[in-house]
């Protein structure tokens, strides 16, 4: 019957459309104005109280005033009433869609107990015998269609991925990775590839299009929520599926609708006429898409067969008034189309928008917006703009406008999500969509430096930069956490020296300075069930996100830093002794009862207390797994969002960042359940171009440790490596810097060589000062050099001392020559040798009574800032001549 009715059979009919003028105007910004309110107004169809069905799940029919209704048994329609799944699960996504956007509380909580409502239903679907879902219940939640099919799973595992990722219903989660695990055991094809379509029964071992192209959706959607190697492995498989040529009929390109189970073409029961399905085809470009997202895989490299696969539907599926063809010939025009659908004009929009994206081409757009303005002057009612399903165009008449049992609201809704994701990247103008960096783009051996401490003051760029290569760095990764003034023309000296700068942040604001921050501030601020020693912000709160925004501008928008990191992002919490949890500040809870939907907040300090959090066990969950959405979305508003840096610098390298403590899988759950660190699913909802492992200090402090404890880390390399192959990743170590001692250069040396053995692509280090012996060694001269005037500079390895430098003031060197204009600029002794100098001259300086300077070293336990460290007095350079 639903064939009858793509085919053009006509649905209980409704009144004729009210004359009120549509939008015309397409435009970016009108666009974006007009899908937003169209969302809107579809959650709010979609989630009203008469949505609920006392029997149980959802109504799905509603006639064109909105009034919940009852199909005449006698209609064409009538074998597809009662409760299908998908339809189902698409009422139950637009509740989960609904609940972050309402603000007022009791309006949220009914959305909760609807949503609960909806998922509740679920169980009527589930087959005991293998734990996967049946077709089609009834009214009343019997089973009516026991018939087991891969694209039912699949729509599983789309929404409940869809789910988890917005409201953090860690049943969501289970759910969607379960049934994508026995879905992958009962229907995927180990020989060729992709999905049968049918499980029970199995008779039949035709490939649906339509379905395995569903199913890398709902794979993509898997992965960002719970990224794994398995997911990782079937969406490339699928997308090199749908990527081939197999799938398109060689002449027209048309996609086709159904395969043998060797991925040969196979005619479906319907007319020569019906082979080719637009709707589907375009959503086979979008879906690639997201599906290439997740596998890192650049637009440009499937740019030809993206403009291959979108040709013939902009050559046959669009005709010249802007509606869109439903189905067609492998070669050859479509049918004429008299009723045209909804579904198959939002995802023409949509697909038009994409490709508009992805290439820039004018004409994509020109014809969205043609597209556009045929469905808002034939298919939104505009008494309340929800989309009706269908319209005869010769007589007016519109199709139930709410919903039956295919058309329920997700499809409007997604598609205006997305369109308004699409135009507000758009805002600013077309760009080039942004590449990955790769490996070669990344530093080696990176130090983290604080201009903020006295060490590093009152010095020049190329002082810091020479410091820093003196001790085999090649970047400097700034720790910026005031206003800092940087040393003039930093960045240029360290490039022209082959040196990198970045820009690196603490992510909750710790160690920055509260004058930094506005009155406001003080409720962003995390609270603990303990009293804890620094001040963290919380990463849920818009001003805060809206603040790290100017204040990044204002650094990446005067300085060509060629990086940006944030640092430990994440939430404090501690098991067993000396037990506290966090964040359980009012401005925390707030967020999460309004992004989940949930009344009640877990409780950490009395287990008599119904929703401990030993005892709600289902509360706590979805608490955990909201702290994880709630860092990404903290990344990916500063990132991505209006505004955002990677939007506004796009050249600039982004890395992920998470803490590691070195153990197995167990010790790797803890820190996710714990401190809310999960590097593969960090990656997965922000698309670095690559990740850090932080050394926790549980593993860098121990006075005997060795970098061995980098094995411990495999874990966690693992899992990012198996969700995303060839990301490179980086390990940071802290050499001690809180310690009453510090590490040996050969510690530091094993550590790097226990980096590359593990399989880091690069380190980074930090101590208090560049070189980390300062406490203990004398400078150490490593360079010197001297021009035709006479001007001599030699470089130490630390900063040395500027009275020491001034006993070297009138110094007697070879050939009556004496030193002069003796002056330091951090570790650079600055000098004239008396007079020009040759090329073929030997010029040496002894440099016996340099020192050190303790008054600017950060104190070290148990020492202070410790002795003056003398150069050995029998020192001496030879300068390097070079010339003028």
């Amino acid at each position: 019957m639903l064939k009858q009715w793509m085919a053009g059979g006509v649905l209980a009919l409704a009144a004729l459309l009210p004359a009120v003028q549509p939008p015309t105007d397409f435009s970016i910004p009108s666009a974006r104005k007009i899908f937003e309110k169209t969302r809107q107004d579809t959650l709010n169809f979609w989630t009203r109280p008469e949505v609920a069905d006392p029997a149980g799940g959802y109504r799905l029919w509603f006639d064109a005033d909105g009034n919940a209704c009852t199909p005449n048994p006698a209609s064409p329609d009538a074998p597809d009433t009662g409760k299908p799944l998908l339809s189902e699960l698409r009422v139950l996504w637009a509740h989960a869609i609904a609940i972050p956007c309402t603000a007022d509380p009791a309006e949220r909580a009914r959305l909760r107990r609807q949503y609960e409502h909806g998922f509740a239903f679920l169980d009527r679907y589930r087959d005991p015998a293998t734990g996967l879902f049946i077709k089609a219940v009834d009214e009343n939640g019997a089973p009516s269609n026991r018939d087991i099919t891969a694209i039912t799973q699949a729509y599983v595992v789309y929404i409940m991925s869809e789910i988890a990722g917005e409201i953090s219903d860690r049943r969501a989660f289970d759910l969607a990775q379960s049934t994508f695990e026995k879905l992958d055991q009962l229907a995927h094809d180990p020989e060729h590839g992709g999905y049968f379509e049918a499980i029970r029964p199995a008779a039949n071992r035709d490939k649906s299009v339509g379905t395995n192209l569903h199913m890398a959706l709902a794979l993509a959607r898997l992965m960002k929520v719970n990224p794994t190697g398995p997911a990782r492995a079937r969406l490339a498989e699928l997308v090199g599926i749908l990527t081939s040529e197999k799938l398109l009929h060689p002449a027209s390109g048309n996609g086709y609708m159904l395969m043998t189970a060797d991925w040969k073409p196979k005619r479906t029961q319907a007319a020569a006429d019906m082979q080719v399905l637009y709707g589907h085809n375009a959503e086979l470009v979008w879906y690639v898409l997201e599906a290439a997202e997740m596998l890192r895989i650049h637009p440009d490299e499937l740019r030809p067969w993206l403009k291959w696969v979108s040709a013939p539907i902009i050559r046959h599926g669009i005709f010249p008034d802007g509606k869109a063809a439903i189905f067609g010939p492998f070669e050859g025009e479509p049918q004429p189309v008299e009723v045209p659908r909804w579904w198959t004009q939002l995802e023409l929009m949509n697909m038009l928008l994409r490709m508009y994206e992805v290439t820039g081409e004018a004409e994509y757009y020109a014809l969205f917006e043609k597209a556009a303005r045929f469905s808002y002057a034939h298919l939104v009612n505009p008494a309340n703009g929800v989309w009706y399903g269908g319209v005869n165009l010769k007589t007016g008449e519109r199709f139930h406008q709410g919903g039956w049992a295919w058309k329920s609201g997700l499809h409007v809704i997604r598609a205006m999500r997305l369109m308004s994701a699409s135009l507000d990247r758009l805002r600013e103008g077309w760009k080039p969509v942004r590449r990955y960096k790769t490996a070669a783009d990344l530093p080696r051996r990176a130090i983290q430096v604080s201009l903020g401490y006295p060490y590093n003051h009152n010095r020049s760029a190329a002082s810091l930069v020479s410091e820093v290569k003196a001790n085999g760095y090649d970047a400097i990764f700034l720790i910026i956490k005031e206003k800092e003034l940087l040393p003039k023309d930093l960045v240029r000296t360290a490039r022209a020296a082959g040196l990198q700068v970045w820009g690196s942040f603490f992510g909750p604001a710790t160690f920055m300075p509260d004058s930094l921050f506005p009155p406001e501030s003080e409720n962003w601020r995390m609270e603990f069930t303990v009293k804890r020693p620094n001040r963290y912000f919380s990463y849920v709160h818009k001003p805060y996100q809206e603040w790290w925004k100017r204040y990044l501008a204002s650094f990446y928008d005067r300085n060509e830093f060629d990086g940006f990191v944030f640092y430990e992002s994440h939430y404090g919490t501690r098991f067993g002794k000396g037990e506290f949890f966090g964040d359980i500040s009012p401005g925390f809870i707030e967020h999460f009862q309004r992004n989940t939907g949930h009344s009640k907040f877990p409780n950490f300090t009395d287990p008599a207390h119904p929703d401990y959090y030993k005892t709600n066990i289902a509360l706590y969950r979805d608490y955990v797994e909201y702290r994880l959405k709630s860092i990404n979305d903290f990344y990916r508003e500063i990132w991505d969002g209006e505004g955002g840096l990677r939007r506004r610098h796009p050249e600039v390298i982004f890395g992920s960042w998470t803490i590691a403590l070195a153990g197995d899988e167990t010790q790797m759950a803890e820190m996710r359940e714990a401190e809310a660190q999960d590097g593969a699913r960090m990656v997965a909802g922000t698309l670095p171009d690559f990740h850090f492992l932080q050394s926790h200090w549980p593993d860098w402090i121990p006075e005997k440790q060795t970098p061995e404890y980098l094995t411990g880390y495999r874990p966690y390399m693992k899992a990012v490596r198996d969700a995303f192959p060839g990301l490179p990743l980086a390990v940071q170590g802290d050499f001690a810097s809180t310690a009453p001692y510090r590490r040996t250069p050969g510690w530091e040396r094993k550590f790097e060589r226990t980096a590359k053995r593990v399989g880091f692509d690069f380190t980074a280090f930090y101590e208090f000062h560049v070189r980390h012996q300062v406490h203990f060694d004398p400078p150490r001269p490593v360079s010197g050099e001297v021009d035709a005037a006479g001007n001599g500079c030699v470089v130490f390895d630390q900063v040395i001392s500027p009275e020491s430098a001034n006993t070297l003031e009138g110094r007697a060197l070879t050939g009556n020559r004496k030193l002069a204009g003796v002056r330091t600029d951090g570790n650079l002794l600055l000098f004239n040798v008396g007079g020009p100098v040759s090329a073929a001259e030997a010029v040496t300086v002894p440099l016996a009574g340099i020192t050190d300077d303790p008054s600017l070293r950060v104190p070290m336990p148990g020492i202070g800032t410790g002795r003056v460290n003398p150069v050995p007095p029998e020192t001496r350079i030879r300068l390097q001549f070079k010339g003028n």
